[in-house]
């Protein structure tokens, strides 16, 4: 059982059924059982830093994650299967998802320093 300590210091993403907590650690997401909190599973295949996990706004059994490795990945969480990228031209810092609109906001950093803001149509993938 976890207990006072600190799983993650990206924020946590709670699963459509509310059952698993979703936690980026490093280049991996892991995932916890919300009644136990034993972990259960891994999203493995980002090559940097996950910065950013979000529920699927259309699909409660699918998570976005996005890395300072420039991706952002659509995961089966319950199988751990990576069902899509989309390759950044920077490191993505943060994502936000609009879900009326079907778009997501990424924070990107630059690599000469400062950063911006750049939309994506997660229902087109581009």
């Amino acid at each position: 059982m976890v207990g006072g300590g600190i799983l993650s210091r990206r924020p946590a993403c709670l699963s459509g059924d509310g059952k698993l907590i979703l936690c980026p650690c490093g280049r991996l997401v892991h995932i916890y059982s919300a009644v136990t909190g034993e972990r259960v599973g891994s999203l493995v295949g980002h090559a940097d830093e996950v910065t950013g996990v979000i529920l699927d706004p259309e699909n409660a059994d699918q998570v976005y994650t996005c890395s300072m490795d420039a991706t952002v990945r659509l995961w089966d969480y319950r199988s751990g299967e990576e069902l899509s990228r989309v390759t950044a031209r920077e490191p993505v810092k943060h994502m936000v998802i609009h879900k009326g609109l079907g778009v997501a906001y990424l924070s990107m950093q630059l690599r000469e320093g400062g950063g911006r803001v750049v939309l994506y149509n997660i229902r087109t993938g581009k």
